[in-house]
C-alpha cells in the first residue's frame, strides 16, 4: 500500500492499529501502582521516577513486540517515530504533572480562607477530573474507546480517595491494578490478531 494514497480514514485506522497492543495500559497501570506504594512508604518522588523507569521499557517492547507485527500496514519508519514522540511525550508530561499535583497539593496547605480549605478538601477531585480528561482526549486522539473507560476508573478512584471509601494509597493501587489487567487483556487480543509474520514472507 502506498502511503501517498492513504486517505485520512484509513491513516487513523492505521493508527488505531499501532495502539491495540495494550502496552500503554500496561505501563501506566505499573506507574500508578508504583505511585500507590511510593505513598505508603512514604517516598513520593518515586512516583515521579516510575515514568523514567517504565518509559523506555515501553519504547523497546513497542519495537520487539508491536511494530513486528503490524508491519504489513506499511507506515513508514517517520510515521512510527512520530507516533512514538507524540506518546512519549505525552507519558513524560503525564509524570511531570503527577509531581506539580503533588506540589501543589503541599502548597493548599498554606492556603488561607474558604478558597483555600475548598482546593484542599476537593484536590483529589479535581486531579481525578483533569487524568480523566487526559485518558479520555488520548483514547479519541488514538481510537481507544478503552481509555474512556480508564478515565471513569481514574475518577472512581479519585473520589474513593477523597470521600475516603479506601485509603488513597489503596485506591491507586486498585486502579494500576485494574489499567495493568485491562492492557494485559488488550495484549492477549492483540497477540492473537496479530501473529509474527513468517520469514520469507
Amino acid at each position: 500500500m502506498n502511503n501517498k494514497n492513504q486517505t485520512p480514514g484509513m491513516q487513523i485506522s492505521q493508527i488505531a492499529h499501532f495502539h491495540k497492543d495494550g502496552l500503554i495500559d500496561i505501563f501506566a497501570g505499573l506507574s500508578i501502582a508504583l505511585y500507590g506504594a511510593a505513598i505508603f512508604a512514604d517516598m513520593i518522588w518515586m512516583g515521579g521516577v516510575s515514568v523514567a523507569i517504565f518509559l523506555p521499557l515501553w519504547i523497546s517492547s513497542r519495537q520487539s513486540i508491536t511494530f513486528r507485527r503490524v508491519s504489513h500496514l506499511e507506515a513508514t519508519n517517520a510515521q512510527k517515530a512520530r507516533i512514538q514522540q507524540l506518546l512519549s511525550m505525552s507519558m513524560l508530561l503525564l509524570g511531570v504533572f503527577a509531581l506539580a499535583g503533588v506540589f501543589a497539593l503541599r502548597s493548599f496547605e498554606y492556603l488561607n480562607g474558604p478558597n483555600g480549605a475548598w482546593l484542599r478538601e476537593n484536590f483529589l477531585l479535581i486531579l481525578g477530573a483533569i487524568f480523566a480528561i487526559f485518558w479520555v482526549a488520548t483514547g479519541l486522539v488514538l481510537s481507544q474507546p478503552r481509555m474512556h473507560f480508564y478515565g471513569l476508573l481514574t475518577l472512581l478512584a479519585m473520589a474513593a480517595g477523597r470521600f475516603e471509601w479506601i485509603e488513597f494509597p489503596w485506591a491507586l493501587l486498585i486502579l494500576g491494578g485494574l489499567v495493568t489487567l485491562g492492557g494485559g487483556l488488550t495484549l492477549i487480543r492483540f497477540l492473537q490478531a496479530y501473529p509474527l509474520p513468517e520469514k520469507g514472507a
